[in-house]
């Protein structure tokens, strides 16, 4: 498993290797500038006209900020500098020597890189927060363009990805170092400072990998046309060696023609499914940076309006602000996650874990904890189980987030104007198979749009993109969560106006596992407090520490925090007691994991400690792991308390 995990990261973001010999390498890059020559043309174009268009941008601020008149005139001269420098470069695109792609290459970087300089300056210029606010998000936006827009190779990008962070680093260090006046408090603007690099860090990662991989599919293209051109010369030289035959060979020249023509034919579809799925990334990559931004946004208002409500002693709307930014918090981590769930679904390097169980238990702990947003949303959930138990064979938590996203979405599109508002979820059972029908009298699916349902980012009905609907993946996470899973099906019949019903085909088995539904943390309620409980809490990341210690201290929970499998070697002879629970980061500073740190504590204590394992990891070996829970970062607060909470009850039973 380790392996997979690693050839992953390789696969993810490693660069392309180039053409063995260097003359094939040449080759490709004369092909590469020709390809894109036309498409980089328009987007430096695109590029001016964006720039430019920020100048009424600037303007409508000065109207709106007192604060900002006084630096108008600095942005307007960088931004009429930005837009001269731009347009010379955008000329230089249209030289003869541009279809060169190293030239191409640093005219393409010095473009982008003067883009980034000048809005770095304006950032410096322009007076805090409005800065942050309103102007970070331009890095963003050039970052889109040095990823899916103009096409850069991997190497020249990941170069320049790098000193654009370093940049950023500075700018942002320097605005949180420059918030005079009614923002001066230091922990505020340094909030700005460490939310502005997280996702800056994140979307350079996403980056990197986006452009790496359209290289790669450039590359594999560029092979397979070569192939083909090598066959079709073979086939040429074939079809001139027939010529000279006499006319009884005609049948055996006409079969061959056909054939040349399929491999066309195939060289063509090649290249259009390449540039389908080149454009389908660059468009999920600005539909990802959107949907993260929004929240972003809403984020920063609120704590900005919150810092502003409690300067003035008014603590019930800084309370009810800061709850608000908790709720855009939640939105940011749900659209992360999800974007993150896609990535790992699709990589390849996820394998279903089959085992057999009982399938109506799998529903009926799915349903639970949705009965409450169906009765929010005024839906009456059903279920139409059946008598007995019909045991299946699948992979339970593949298959329970498959139903789980297929009911909430059935939920969320309920047709509130009819006066009863219907999820129903039946088992039926067949010979050798078992069939799950979700069916719901909503707003229906139109039969022009069965085909975008699993689409990212699709909404029906949803253009004002209302959060409370989703974000458009969970449907998109269902389709690939069942590519993984052989021998399931799944089937959409849908009238608009009438509702949907989603059929869900699994195999059976007369094999019991010992498989247990365990409920997800997610939708589970702290049922104890958890004070007094006495936790070790192994983490290296200096921030994430001290955020939970901060949750830790404020629900009363005793702990004991260290950064590594040394600090808690030298930590152990102090202990007073036996701790109650143990919760650590997967991987450790010097090749330590949380398998190390188990066995440490299990040898010193001789005793079982219950477990959380609370990882970043895409992957992990849940095989070494056994007997832990293992949370996934970002995890929110609520689901690491229930999760202590669970196991603070099971020591309260042993004891």
């Amino acid at each position: 498993m380790l392996s997979n995990v690693l050839q992953f990261f390789r696969l993810t973001f490693r660069a392309p290797d180039p053409f063995e010999p260097d003359s094939t390498e040449q080759e490709f890059l004369r092909d590469y500038a020709q390809r894109f020559l036309a498409h980089r043309r328009a987007i430096s174009i695109m590029a001016v006209v964006y720039w430019s268009a920020y100048l009424v941008w600037d303007l409508f601020q000065a109207l709106q900020s007192s604060e900002f008149q006084h630096v108008l005139s600095y942005v307007l001269l960088l931004r009429l500098f930005g837009v001269v420098c731009l347009t010379g470069y955008a000329c230089l695109s249209f030289q003869k020597s541009f279809v060169n792609e190293h030239y191409a290459t640093r005219v393409l970087i010095a473009m982008i890189s003067t883009a980034y300089l000048l809005l770095g300056l304006i950032l410096i210029v322009v007076p805090f927060p409005i800065n942050h606010m309103y102007y970070s998000p331009g890095l963003f936006e050039v970052m889109i363009f040095t990823y899916g827009m103009f096409r850069l190779r991997a190497k020249p990008a990941i170069r320049l990805t790098f000193v654009f962070l370093l940049f950023s680093e500075f700018v942002y260090a320097f605005m949180a170092n420059d918030s005079g006046g009614q923002y001066s408090s230091h922990t505020f603007s340094m909030y700005y400072f460490l939310f502005s690099s997280f996702y800056l860090i994140s979307f350079a990662i996403i980056g990197c990998a986006i452009v790496i991989e359209l290289e790669r599919t450039a590359r594999r293209a560029f092979f397979r046309e070569r192939e083909l051109s090598f066959s079709n010369n073979s086939i040429k030289a074939k079809n001139t060696e027939l010529e000279s035959l006499n006319g009884a060979l005609e049948d055996s020249k006409r079969d061959t023609e056909t054939k040349t023509a399929a491999l066309v034919g195939v060289k063509e579809e090649a290249r259009l499914s390449a540039e389908r799925s080149n454009l389908n990334k660059s468009q999920f990559l600005a539909d990802a940076a959107h949907d993260l931004r929004q929240p972003m946004q809403a984020l920063s208002n609120l704590l900005e309006a919150a810092q502003h409500a409690s300067l003035r002693a008014d603590h019930n709307a800084s309370g009810q602000l800061l709850a608000n930014a908790q709720t855009a918090l939640r939105a940011a981590r749900s659209s992360f996650n999800a974007i993150l769930d896609i990535s790992r679904l699709e990589s390849g390097f996820v394998e279903a874990q089959y085992s057999s169980f009982e399938i109506d238990d799998l529903v009926t702990e799915i349903i639970s904890p949705l009965r409450l947003a169906a009765a929010e949303r005024g839906v009456t959930l059903r279920t139409r189980l059946g008598s007995g138990k019909t045991v299946v064979r699948s992979d339970p938590h593949l298959l329970s987030r498959v139903l789980t996203n297929i009911i909430a979405n059935a939920i969320k599109y309920s047709d509130r104007s009819k006066a009863r508002a219907v999820v129903l979820v039946g088992i039926v059972r067949l010979p050798n198979r078992v069939r799950i029908d979700i069916i719901d009298n909503g707003i229906g699916i139109p039969p022009h749009h069965w085909e975008n349902v699993f689409k990212p980012f699709f909404q029906l009905g949803n253009t004002e993109r209302d959060r409370e609907k989703g974000i458009g993946l969970g449907l998109s996470i269902v389709k690939s969560s069942m590519m993984l899973l052989s021998e399931h099906r799944i089937d959409m019949r849908s009238i608009e106006g009438r509702g949907t019903r989603f059929s869900l085909d699994i195999p059976r088995t007369d094999d019991l596992g010992t498989f247990k539904i365990i409920k997800d943390a997610e939708q589970s309620p702290i049922a104890n407090d958890v004070s007094g409980l006495y936790v070790i809490y192994v983490e290296d990341d200096v921030l994430v520490r001290a955020s939970t210690v901060a949750l830790f201290q404020e629900y009363g929970i005793l702990y004991e925090a260290v950064g590594s499998v040394s600090e808690l070697k030298e930590r152990l002879p102090l202990l007073e007691r036996i701790p109650d629970l143990l919760i650590t980061d997967y991987r450790l500073p010097g090749g330590g994991t949380a398998k190390d740190i188990m066995q440490l504590m299990s040898r010193y204590f001789d005793a079982d400690i219950p477990v959380i394992i609370l990882t970043g990891e895409v992957q992990t070996s849940r095989t070494e792991l056994i007997g832990a829970d293992v949370l996934s970062k970002p995890s929110s607060p609520e689901v690491l308390l229930a999760a202590i909470a669970a196991r603070g009850q099971k020591v309260s039973e042993m004891a």
